[in-house]
């Protein structure tokens, strides 16, 4: 469909070093990357695409973005995904910083709890601001 490629190719062009995957149909785009950007930068430039959001509380779909200059869909998904040596990277890291890490042997350990994280998840919130 037009509309992904479109996104692509904007994505594409704010940040070459990134490669993205986007995928559309009728009335979604999918964009999926790893590392690289935060979704908040790329939030940024997809939010145009997006017609509106949908409205749990009232179970219905509000048209609060409609513009005349750029295709749009209903929804648009974003997911980045953290690679594993990312992950091991700053597990180690923060097995030396944090005391109570000491004893984990791995980052899927669920004894542990930083934040209400366990520690994938606490390593993952910790990167979602960051540039990778």
């Amino acid at each position: 469909m037009k509309i992904g490629k479109t996104v692509k190719s904007e994505l594409k062009k704010a940040y070459p070093h990134v490669k993205f995957s986007v995928t559309s149909d009728h009335d979604s785009v999918n964009v999926n990357w790893t590392n690289g950007v935060t979704v908040k930068m790329v939030e940024a430039i997809t939010s145009k695409y997006k017609l509106g959001r949908f409205d749990g509380m009232t179970d219905s779909y509000e048209y609060t973005n409609r513009r005349d200059d750029v295709p749009q869909v209903s929804y648009v998904f974003l997911n980045r995904t953290i690679s594993d040596d990312i992950y091991e990277a700053k597990f180690k890291e923060y097995k030396a910083y944090y005391l109570d890490w000491e004893g984990l042997t791995d980052m899927y350990d669920s004894s542990i709890h930083m934040q209400g994280y366990c520690p994938k998840g606490f390593i993952r919130h910790q990167l979602s601001e960051v540039c990778l």
